[in-house]
């Protein structure tokens, strides 16, 4: 479950308000969006999106790298 991640609540709200509440949905979006997807929900914005990635990497999970440019990781 992503609030396991130790990420903002108000945050971790919002996506499960979009139906994201689990690691699998998560990387599930994001190969269907890619960052746009979760950059389009109003509130989050990129950097808590890297932290969401890199948390669940460090867990182990396939986490497919940014959809743009623009993201240091």
């Amino acid at each position: 479950v992503l609030s396991e991640l130790g990420l903002d609540k108000r945050l971790t709200a919002l996506l499960a308000e979009n139906g994201i509440e689990t690691a699998g949905q998560f990387i599930e979006r994001l190969n269907e969006g890619g960052d746009e997807a979760f950059l389009a929900i109003a509130g989050v914005g990129r950097q808590f999106l890297t932290g969401v990635k890199k948390g669940l990497r460090a867990r182990g999970f396939d986490v497919p790298k940014a959809t743009e440019a623009t993201e240091s990781e």
